[in-house]
């Protein structure tokens, strides 16, 4: 039996190597494999990251509002200086990316969720100042699931997934 944090949620594989998702505390005699470190960090498309110099630069350009991202990556980067997010909000995380795509705004995004668009280009890190939020995506594997062929490809799965 093991166990991930994949998306905010915890997720199991338990006999049937089948992938259980549900909110789960951690497993305390379980082997832990950090996947990822979450961050936060701002995220648009090349053109409008060309206008952002500065970190005051965003109080010139759409930023798609988030609920806390904003909030806690501001008090981190621009301490002594108030910031609010200006411009659309979205009530389905998917959808506030999608408008980053097409150059809607400034995303505030989780690293683990938009890291396929940084890798391909699509989205860039204006300034690429993140902020770790103290927080990590992991693997719990019980010491049963040592050896285990499914466990192992379940994990590497993950791995690339990070």
């Amino acid at each position: 039996m093991g166990q991930v944090l994949l998306r905010g949620k915890w997720c199991r594989w338990g006999a049937n190597d089948a992938l259980y998702i549900r909110k789960r505390r951690l497993i305390t005699n379980a082997v832990t494999t950090v996947l990822a470190v979450e961050e936060i960090m701002r995220a648009c498309t090349p053109a409008l990251a060309a206008q952002i110099k500065h970190p005051e630069d965003l109080a010139n350009v759409r930023c798609i509002p988030d609920v806390s991202d904003w909030e806690v990556w501001a008090r981190s980067v621009m301490p002594t200086q108030k910031f609010v997010a200006r411009g659309p909000g979205f009530s389905l995380y998917s959808i506030a990316v999608q408008q980053a795509l097409m150059a809607a705004g400034v995303l505030i995004g989780r690293r683990s969720l938009i890291q396929r668009y940084l890798d391909s280009g699509e989205l860039v890190a204006p300034l690429d100042q993140s902020v770790a939020l103290g927080m990590v995506i992991a693997s719990w594997k019980l010491p049963g699931g040592k050896g285990n062929r499914m466990v192992a490809a379940v994990e590497d799965a993950l791995m690339q997934l990070a």
